[in-house]
């Protein structure tokens, strides 16, 4: 008998997206004939030669819940779906960051054990490599969506959570879901086709030829020597770094760093690693497409902070792949990186900016600023409610579509005028936030406009804020949100 394979997304209690065409997909015998019935909808396709078969099914209408029914000459699969709003996550370690680890996880688990919230969620299984013989780890495997209640919220991304709990303020009607595809550690790269690496000069010669570099001529053997003997001494770094922290409750982690080393990271590559270029692009996300959201949060970064000269370029491939394989030009929610001092050598205001730029530039394309939301000594801030309610608040854009970014509109030899966009007025918590090259210089703020002039007749060529890893935020519009950090070369080209 025939079996019928559903994309992994389709299983009971699914949400679909309502008030859009959405796809369904599977795999069946080779030049199967498939018919699909929902309600009064019942068409028919043939599979191709490898027993793929994809529909695209029209719009159904919010609230709508019934059962889609896949049937071909031997085999029945039946699903039972609710149509409402999907939205997905994707990214790495802040964005897997469960609500079982958040800070505010009690009183959240009090709070929908006493009221049926409509929001459900499905993590996408991490799995870090497979073929023909093996699946690491082997002990993953898929779930069916699960509506979030006290049972089973501590399983949920917080991000996700925060943000679609605001969304559904707006929103209380609709049925909400979340699909968390995310790994904790993981480059841009990792999410991206060996197809659209090779595609750029830059990350060939940056990512793919050194990871090839480091494979090439070893054993599997080898290979698992050289990842047990990192285990071993990452094992025994944590148990120190504990005792640590359990010894001397007043030392900071930065503090316990310094005493002890920085956590050993990255593990060493193998063609076995989840950390290997477009790994889990095809062991993750490449499985759950085409699928059909209203939008794609993207909390990512902190890996690439390594060469946040490549992120541009990196973070807008990723986007061109994503939507392609979505085959929608679905928007995207990008959180910018917070502050952290955590490796030092590391480049983020590279990547904050990188963020910044195609928010700017790519179409439906969205930047929620996060600088208030860090810890200096903790790239893992145990509280996400606030960044996740700002998350759901641009999404439904409850004040503005995007967060406060600074657009140069006028420049002269020794001034420069400055509009925050998504602003109305500016809240300045530190009158030294900005700098320049200039010895003596003067800023003024008024409503949304930042005028910088330098005395003495000097000339203005940079000016600065919150340009460094770890800034401390002051700028701010009016509801709260940080101002993008930016560094502006005020000399023509």
């Amino acid at each position: 008998m025939t079996m019928i394979k559903l994309n992994p997304l389709f299983t009971d209690n699914a949400v679909v997206q309502a008030e859009k065409d959405f796809f369904l997909t599977g795999q069946v015998s080779n030049k199967e004939e498939v018919q699909v019935r929902f309600g009064e909808l019942d068409v028919k396709t043939t599979s191709d030669e490898s027993g793929y078969f994809s529909l695209i099914l029209p719009p159904q209408k919010y609230g709508t819940i019934g059962d889609i029914t896949v049937k071909t000459e031997l085999a029945e699969k039946k699903v039972h779906v609710q149509f409402g709003d999907v939205f997905l996550f994707g990214g790495q370690s802040n964005i897997e960051f469960k609500m079982a680890d958040e800070a505010h996880f009690q009183a959240e688990k009090e709070r929908v054990a006493q009221t049926s919230i409509d929001l459900f969620f499905i993590n996408v299984p991490q799995v870090e490599y497979e073929d023909n013989i093996e699946t690491i780890p082997s002990t993953v495997s898929w779930e069916e969506w699960k509506p979030i209640n006290s049972e089973t919220l501590a399983e949920v991304s917080a991000i996700a959570y925060y943000s679609m709990r605001r969304y559904k303020k707006k929103y209380p009607n609709r049925i909400v879901g979340i699909v968390n595809c995310s790994k904790g550690g993981t480059s841009a790269s990792s999410w991206m086709s060996l197809d659209f690496l090779k595609k750029s000069k830059s990350l060939n010669q940056n990512i793919l030829v050194p990871y090839q570099q480091a494979i090439t001529g070893k054993t599997r053997e080898e290979f698992d020597v050289k990842w047990n003997t990192y285990q071993a001494i990452a094992e025994s770094y944590y148990s120190l770094r504990n005792q640590w922290v359990e010894g001397h409750p007043n030392l900071s982690l930065i503090d316990i760093k310094k005493k002890i080393g920085h956590s050993p990271w990255p593990p060493p590559i193998t063609p076995y690693s989840f950390l290997r270029p477009a790994g889990l692009y095809y062991t993750m996300f490449k499985k759950i497409v085409p699928y059909t959201f209203l939008g794609v949060i993207w909390y990512q970064g902190e890996e690439d902070t390594q060469h946040g000269y490549l992120y541009e370029e990196l973070l807008s491939m990723l986007m061109k792949q994503w939507r392609a394989d979505l085959q929608a030009e679905v928007p995207f929610y990008i959180v910018q990186l917070p502050l952290c001092v955590d490796k030092p050598n590391h480049d983020w205001p590279a990547v904050r900016q990188a963020q910044a730029k195609i928010a700017e530039n790519m179409k439906a394309t969205f930047l929620v600023t996060s600088l208030d939301c860090g810890l200096p000594d903790n790239i893992h801030p145990p509280e996400k409610n606030v960044l996740g309610e700002r998350i759901g608040e641009i999404i439904q854009q409850r004040y503005y579509s995007s967060s406060p970014t600074a657009n140069v509109i006028a420049k002269e030899k020794d001034k420069i005028v400055i509009e925050i966009k998504n602003a109305e007025s500016l809240k300045v918590t530190c009158e030294e936030c900005i700098h320049t090259n200039a010895d003596n210089f003067t800023v003024s703020i008024k409503k949304n406009m930042i005028e910088i002039s330098v005395e003495n007749n000097q000339e203005l060529t940079t000016v600065e804020y919150a340009w460094s890893n770890a800034p401390i935020p002051a700028l701010f519009n009016e509801v709260g949100y940080p101002v993008s950090p930016f560094k502006i070369e005020c000399k023509d080209s």
